[in-house]
């Protein structure tokens, strides 16, 4: 397994980013996917080879959980959310006018921002956007008619120092590491 793993790390982060959309693509060609939505890393441990794609922007529909990012598991081929049967219906893809919603607000907030979290809500007259990551939040009111934009609300978090690894997985073997 070890020198499958090595062998799978010898062809490059790269390579295994594309190998890793080629299967997405091949389980799920029911509805466009575009690789720019997402940004990717890739991990490994000592049992499997993972890749991240991390969605960029989130487009927030009102009263509904969804499944925004995806996992891909070179070793097992395994994609989730979509060989997940819980998740399977959940996946986000934006319709037209959601998708139309995105491309304005990129172009008008200049998104998205290197290392944060991006969140677009909306209601009958405004699209909030809720940018965020570890340590600062920066959050937008855009009217949908005028397309006027109120002044940023914006602000840092106390970051206190990480006691326990958040990573829930126990044992030498589950231990991941970041691919670079």
């Amino acid at each position: 397994m070890e020198e499958d793993i090595n062998s799978l790390l010898s062809k490059g982060r790269q390579v295994l980013i594309q190998m890793a959309w080629d299967l997405v693509s091949e389980k799920q060609n029911e509805f466009r996917i575009l690789p720019e939505d997402y940004e990717a890393s890739v991990w490994s441990n000592q049992q499997e080879v993972r890749v991240k794609f991390r969605r960029l922007i989130r487009y927030i529909p009102e009263s509904r959980y969804l499944e925004y990012d995806i996992s891909v598991c070179l070793m097992s081929r395994k994609v989730s959310p979509f060989d997940d049967w819980f998740y399977q219906n959940n996946f986000f893809v934006p319709d037209k006018e959601q998708r139309k919603a995105i491309i304005y607000l990129k172009g008008l907030l200049k998104l998205p921002f290197p290392f944060m979290n991006h969140e677009i809500y909306e209601d009958d007259d405004h699209y909030y956007v809720n940018t965020n990551n570890k340590t600062a939040f920066r959050h937008y009111i855009v009217n949908k008619k005028s397309g006027e934009l109120s002044e940023p609300l914006e602000g840092t978090y106390l970051v206190l120092p990480e006691l326990f690894s958040d990573d829930g997985e126990f044992g030498e073997e589950s231990k991941w590491m970041e691919v670079k």
